[in-house]
């Protein structure tokens, strides 16, 4: 059951794994989430491992949706399979417990043969290029007060914006 989760580097989407998951109303951005939050639990799909070895994730989403996914590992970046069986949306904490105190997170896996939160130093999220414009003088300030942290201006950016969408949405920081 040894996963060599260092060498993960990302994530394969194609029209077969995106279009299975948008049936299920799950973003693929969602399922990355799920691989930077905890709780995390991994566990090995003996039962669907026959031509390559697959694994069964429970997770959340930054938003605390649950996930439940199957996924296989290709050239070091992982490919969601399909999404397991539907977790439900709470309204709030209450709800939640209900569910829980009538349900077990072992109807779903079996636990004795997870991995709980394991990490991925290398693993990167989608990306996608963008093009903003800005005035000369907000770029010049920006470069400057980049050069002053040693970072490129455009990580910069990233960095600004994460937090301040975290700030609007009061969404914790990973």
């Amino acid at each position: 059951m040894k996963v060599d989760f260092n060498a993960l580097e990302g994530f394969k989407w194609d029209q077969g794994n995106l279009a299975h998951i948008k049936k299920h109303n799950v973003d693929y951005r969602e399922c990355e989430d799920v691989f930077l939050n905890k709780p995390l639990i991994v566990f090995v799909d003996e039962e669907h491992s026959a031509t390559e070895k697959r694994y069964k994730i429970f997770g959340v989403t930054t938003d605390r949706r649950k996930l439940a996914l199957a996924i296989t590992i290709r050239n070091n970046k992982i490919r969601v399979v399909k999404k397991l069986k539907t977790m439900p949306k709470f309204k709030n904490e209450d709800e939640e417990d209900e569910f829980w105190s009538t349900h077990s997170i072992t109807d779903y896996f079996d636990i004795s043969k997870a991995i709980v939160n394991p990490s991925f130093p290398n693993l990167k999220l989608s990306t996608r290029s963008i093009t903003i414009r800005v005035t000369e003088s907000l770029l010049n300030s920006l470069k400057m007060l980049a050069n002053k942290k040693d970072v490129p201006y455009q990580s910069l950016v990233k960095i600004f914006l994460d937090e301040k969408i975290r700030e609007e949405t009061g969404s914790a920081s990973r």
